[in-house]
């Protein structure tokens, strides 16, 4: 039983940090994929130098 209610507890929470955090969680991952992109370009830049 008391693992039944630890679902539904886990269950409401992981939904209530999904609405509030789900627009946080995209600009981070979108902030993340761009510092990657820069960090290729100068990855590249640097080898392209002799």
């Amino acid at each position: 039983m008391s693992y039944v209610w630890h679902y539904l507890l886990s269950r409401l929470l992981y939904d209530e940090l999904i609405r509030r955090g789900g627009a946080v969680a995209v600009l981070l991952f979108v902030l993340g994929l761009a510092l990657v992109a820069v960090w290729l370009r100068r990855r590249r830049a640097s080898r392209r130098r002799p």
